[in-house]
């Protein structure tokens, strides 16, 4: 089993949207049942720059292409999580709005509907409220929807990591070290729900699990004690995903991991 370095971590979470971008391609396989080109390949390390999300606009893809506008669903979900994250709740509601609102393409067939239509309703439920905890509970739920969706059709997605990587320990360190970790564990949680992957999900328990109960340092000092609580609440969450065995208590766990980062981030900066 490997184990990733704190500074492995930092590299790896920065780029987050590389990944994000290969399991978006990975879902153009799923549906297409053919490989993307060169320049679409999965690599073992994402390359030093993170990608920009396909366009929302139709003309972007032609209006047609299934696949893409399956990623295109997918990024407004992750700007939609991300943006609440920074506590931006404005560009979040507005993510969720263009899911709720957009339509499938003519080339996916009436089987997807029934599954579209429960991650539009969740998005529109999401959208109507300014409320930060149902905002979040929103985000994860749209997330629960499209791994229904994926479990039903039995779409395969690929991941451009090792599943069997562990998580190595971490000492107290400083604040950025956190976040990071704070940045993983929602990354795995997210792709608990959305592949669903198992793997990922407990990736994410064991991420919290291994968080230290020092407070980290930041300039130098200790970081002050309304962080080191916003901190603590994070670990003790990993008891709670740890307990939850099906979908609905996920949702729960990845809301409030979500919300808790939004009302840090609201309070101290993103």
């Amino acid at each position: 089993m490997s184990t990733t370095t704190p500074a492995g971590e930092r590299s790896r979470v920065t780029r987050v949207r590389c990944g994000w971008l290969v399991l978006g391609l990975g879902l153009c396989v799923a549906c297409h049942g053919k490989t993307p080109g060169a320049g679409a390949s999965r690599a073992s390390a994402p390359g030093p720059a993170a990608p920009s999300p396909p366009s929302r606009s139709p003309d972007a893809y032609g209006g047609q292409d299934r696949a893409l506008h399956m990623q295109v669903h997918f990024w407004a979900a992750i700007d939609a999580r991300d943006a609440l994250i920074g506590a931006d709740v404005e560009a979040a509601r507005d993510s969720l709005t263009w899911l709720a609102e957009h339509q499938r393409v003519a080339s996916m067939s009436a089987r997807h509907e029934p599954w579209l239509a429960p991650m539009r309703e969740a998005a529109r439920q999401a959208a109507s409220t300014s409320d930060a905890s149902a905002l979040a509970s929103g985000i994860a739920r749209v997330g629960q929807r499209c791994g229904e969706c994926h479990l039903a059709l039995e779409v395969a997605i690929d991941r451009a990591v090792d599943e069997d990587q562990g998580v190595a320990p971490m000492g107290p360190e400083y604040l950025e070290d956190r976040m990071v970790r704070h940045a993983w564990s929602v990354e795995e949680f997210w792709v608990g729900l959305v592949y669903p992957s198992e793997s990922a999900w407990q990736r994410g328990v064991a991420i919290l699990k291994e968080m230290p109960s020092e407070a980290p340092y930041q300039n130098r000092e200790p970081v002050p004690v309304h962080v080191t609580e916003h901190l603590e609440v994070v670990r003790a969450m990993a008891e709670q995903a740890s307990a939850a065995q099906d979908a609905d208590a996920r949702v729960e766990v990845l809301g409030k991991l979500m919300v808790s980062c939004q009302g840090c981030h609201a309070r101290n900066g993103p």
